[in-house]
């Protein structure tokens, strides 16, 4: 996977930066999780302080477009960034 930034945009009001850029990949398109570790490889900051908002791909082709924001603090971003639904578990989904 190669990985390259093309924008950055300072958001000191929300403590972060937000990131554009651009993606090569072969096989299936990398999952969030494989895109936030090579980006905090490549900005050189922790992995819990970076949010991947979209992934933007062309059907039949290894290139795509990303945005993420990326944190000064962890804290920052559980303040600003929507909550994530927890998946119910088989026991929780019968008791309803």
């Amino acid at each position: 996977m190669k990985l390259s930034i093309t924008e950055k945009h300072e958001n000191p009001f929300l403590f972060r930066t937000e990131v554009t850029g651009a993606l090569v990949f072969t096989g299936a398109t990398p999952s969030y999780s494989q895109l936030k570790t090579a980006l905090a490889a490549q900005l050189s900051v922790p992995e819990q302080t970076i949010a991947i908002i979209h992934v933007y791909t062309k059907y039949g082709t290894t290139e795509a477009h990303f945005t993420a924001h990326v944190y000064q603090t962890p804290e920052h971003l559980q303040k600003v960034e929507p909550k994530k639904k927890e998946k119910k578990t088989k026991e929780e989904a019968e008791k309803k």
